[in-house]
């Protein structure tokens, strides 16, 4: 009796392992399939996509910096509407969704240095041309000789990129992506900037819904921009782009990428350029 009862706790206690080790390989299973998953879905979704234009590695820190404009001497400035609005909108919820972990601070920067040059050398998404923000202005002259807003009196600000002048009318406008090591902080490649501007209002708003989550007509311009970069899957890279779009109304429509260049460590100009105080 003792020997049976012995013999069936042995044949109890190997069926309890059995089980557990099979529950333990059974949770494995899952979570690795469930793992697989998560990262087809991940690589097959715009994020994936996203992840590889804007190139953080979660920063601890991230400034959206909008322009605004001067009204008169008796209101310093006044926080810009619309289409520039709706610009800063799209990169500040598509920053929340990439960087969930990250402080994300939203700031203004005018003609009258909203937001301070001490900041300069942190991780920046600028939004808005030289015009109505002061931080972008200071910034593009870094790349001065490569890309250029031009204001010749004409009814629209032009751009001159890499010795090609495009000129914008009352239907077509165009918008620049840069996204590059922060030459103010060269020395440390974990700071970043992303500029996104227009010759009017409209190409900037073009350009942002280009590195923004938001499904609509951009998601052919972003995949073709996302190729160009990953020509080279293994290297980083930081680049320009050139959008162009037509004007809509309020919005704008038919946009695409008009030209690309990857930015070369000798094309960063003025690195001992300092913002103005």
């Amino acid at each position: 009796m003792k020997i049976f009862e012995l013999f069936w706790l042995n044949e109890t206690n190997k069926d309890v392992l059995i089980g557990i080790f099979s529950s333990i390989i059974a949770s494995i299973l899952v979570l690795s399939l469930q793992s697989f998953v998560n990262i087809i879905t991940f690589v097959v979704t715009k994020k994936y996509v996203l992840f590889k234009l804007w190139r953080w590695n979660n920063p601890k820190k991230l400034f959206i910096v909008s322009g605004s404009i001067n009204k008169s001497a008796e209101i310093n400035s006044a926080i810009l509407s619309g289409l520039d609005a709706e610009a800063a909108h799209r990169l500040i919820a598509t920053a929340h969704l990439l960087y969930p972990k990250s402080e994300i601070e939203h700031v203004y920067s005018s003609n009258s240095n909203l937001f301070s040059p001490e900041f300069y050398k942190g991780n920046i998404v600028m939004v808005g041309g030289p015009v109505n923000n002061k931080c972008s202005q200071d910034f593009l002259k870094r790349y001065d000789s490569i890309v250029k807003f031009i204001d010749d009196d004409y009814q629209y600000f032009k751009i001159k990129f890499f010795e090609k002048l495009y000129t914008p009318n009352d239907s077509i406008d165009y918008g620049l992506i840069i996204r590059d090591i922060n030459p103010y902080n060269c020395f440390d490649k974990s700071k970043h900037i992303i500029i996104v501007a227009g010759c009017d209002s409209f190409g900037g708003l073009a350009a942002a819904k280009v590195i923004d989550y938001y499904r609509d007509d951009t998601l052919k311009t972003q995949n073709k921009l996302f190729h160009t970069i990953n020509k080279q899957f293994f290297k980083r890279k930081n680049y320009m782009a050139l959008i162009s779009c037509e004007k809509l109304g309020e919005t704008v429509t038919n946009i695409s990428l008009v030209d690309f260049h990857i930015i070369t460590k000798n094309e960063r100009l003025g690195l001992n350029y300092e913002p103005n105080k």
